[in-house]
């Protein structure tokens, strides 16, 4: 009260008094998302604080912000974590100053939760409140072969990388192809890497696998999918190659195989054999030679190359055999490998050789195909093959007969040779003139069954050629010596041939005269001479 009244005499005590009126209304604060943030821009976020009933007084609020984004490289720091609502206001703001970054995060998430209250008359709310913080960040994987690998145990190496670190977990699909084999020439390497939150690369492992198989240098070829795990991080499709480099060879070398026979006929064949298999087709080319004739005794080869299958080492050049009429004996085929088609494969050029064995035989037959005449006419024979030879036949044969060799004929020795290829010969016998009177004699030539050619046989049957004569001759008498009594001394006759014979000649003579048989000189019964 005022000390002075409107009665002087009175005075008031200036001594208050409290009349105390008790409020009937609180206040509760609760948390509202407000505008969601973005990196792009920035745009910062915000959250709304509400009272349900205005206070009188100017009321403090702490909160908390958590989430799943970091303050202080998603937002701003806010170190003082409180807001103030004017007395008499029911609303205030609480601002979240996003921060752009190169990170790969997603949408992330701020949640503001109010705590404490410094006014007596308001009371918080526990439930808090979330905005998001749009991610502007995105990434590109790439792949790339860091590490080539070998024979017997260099690992190949896949390096993936990201062009911006992500704060998740990245998982990468992809396809693996190339000329190397999964599981044969390296151990798989699946078809997914994750490249973890917070990192920018992982590696994966080609580990190569040790064989005898000559490959070359073979390639492990990784492609990408072009979608991630992540959908701010796409993958490139361009893909990467690691290398193997094989550390076999292997060498082609031919063998026999069967021999062939023109019985039947029987193919031959030759066995072509690589030391290593090959990872692909090995072709390889060959030339033929030898006794036999390509096109006659066996089939012609136009395109002489044999394949050998990738993963195989064994291929068969067969020849095919023909037969015929010709006396061959045994012929060979010699196949020599000249060229490999394949890189990884050379070749032995030592050959190799099979025989063909021939079914042909043949007879040697001999006939007189001229007689001989005196004075100059020769006689001859034919010696004839039923089925040519490619050799040389020699024949032996020994003469016999009436005409004798030297005197009515030349000599014609005792062996003849059919030459290779042909299929018969003659044999002259040149006549020698005389004075002899031989009447027709003969010339026998019969051939000795085997000849110089095993597959050849000689007919014994005996051939002959006949010599006519030209010569003739007359028989005379002459007196020779006269007779006596006086001794007595024999008497006797000459008879002459104009020309000799060949053979012995008996004429028969008569005897007369006045001397009388018997009695003048002795009976004489047989009267020829020889």
């Amino acid at each position: 009260m005022a000390a002075a009244t409107s009665n002087p005499s009175i005075t008031a005590s200036t001594v208050p008094a409290t009349v105390n009126i008790t409020d009937n209304d609180t206040s509760v604060a609760t948390i509202t998302a407000g505008t969601s943030c973005s990196e792009n821009g920035p745009v910062n976020g915000s959250f709304t604080v509400t009272l349900s009933n205005p206070s009188s007084q100017p009321t403090t609020i702490t909160y908390t912000l958590g989430g799943t984004a970091t303050e202080g490289s998603d937002y701003s720091a806010i170190v003082t974590k409180t807001i103030t609502i004017p007395a008499g206001q029911t609303t205030g703001t609480i601002t979240i100053p996003v921060l752009s970054d190169n990170i790969v995060e997603g949408t992330e998430t701020v949640v503001a939760t109010l705590t404490a209250s410094g006014n007596p008359t308001v009371t918080v709310s526990n439930t808090p409140a979330t905005i998001n913080i749009t991610d502007n960040t995105t990434a590109t994987v790439t792949v790339a072969a860091t590490k080539d690998g070998a024979e017997p145990g260099t690992a190949g190496e896949f390096t993936f990388t990201l062009s911006n670190v992500s704060t998740s977990d990245t998982q990468i699909t992809y396809s693996v192809t190339g000329t190397a084999t999964s599981g044969l020439d390296y151990t798989s390497i699946g078809t997914t890497v994750t490249i973890p939150a917070g990192q920018t690369s992982v590696r994966v492992s080609v580990p190569v696998l040790d064989d005898n198989i000559a490959e070359g240098t073979e390639t492990v070829i990784l492609t990408m999918a072009a979608a991630t795990s992540n959908p701010s991080i796409t993958a490139s499709t361009v893909p990467a190659t690691v290398n193997i480099t094989d550390n076999d060879t292997s060498v082609a070398t031919i063998t026999a195989g069967t021999s062939g026979s023109e019985n039947g006929p029987v193919n031959g064949s030759f066995t072509v054999t690589l030391s290593n298999p090959s990872s692909q087709p090995t072709t390889i080319t060959y030339t033929l030679g030898g006794t036999a004739t390509e096109g006659s005794d066996y089939s012609a080869i136009v395109t002489k190359t044999i394949t050998i299958p990738a993963g195989q080492t064994t291929g068969t050049i067969t020849i095919p055999v023909l037969t015929d009429n010709i006396v061959e004996g045994t012929e060979t085929v010699v196949a020599t490998l000249t060229v490999s088609g394949n890189p990884t494969v050379t070749v032995s050029n030592t050959p190799a050789t099979i025989n063909i064995t021939d079914n042909t035989t043949a007879t040697v037959t001999v006939a007189a195909t001229k007689d001989g005449a005196e004075p100059g006419t020769a006689g001859e024979f034919t010696f004839t093959l039923s089925n040519v030879s490619t050799s040389d036949t020699q024949i032996t044969y020994s003469v016999t007969g009436t005409a004798t060799s030297g005197s009515d004929y030349t000599s014609i020795g005792t062996t003849v040779t059919i030459p290779a290829g042909q299929s018969s010969v003659r044999v002259s016998v040149p006549v020698l003139d005389d004075n002899i009177a031989e009447g027709t004699e003969t010339v026998i030539l019969t051939m000795a069954a085997a000849t110089s050619n095993p597959s050849v046989t000689a007919s014994t049957v005996p051939a002959t050629v006949n010599i006519t004569d030209n010569d003739t001759s007359v028989a005379t008498i002459t007196a020779g010596t006269s007779g006596s009594e006086n001794g007595p001394v024999n008497g006797s006759f000459t008879v002459t041939l104009s020309n000799p014979s060949s053979q012995p000649t008996t004429i028969t003579y008569t005897l007369g005269g006045t001397a009388t048989e018997g009695s003048d000189y002795s009976t004489i019964v047989t009267k020829t001479i020889t």
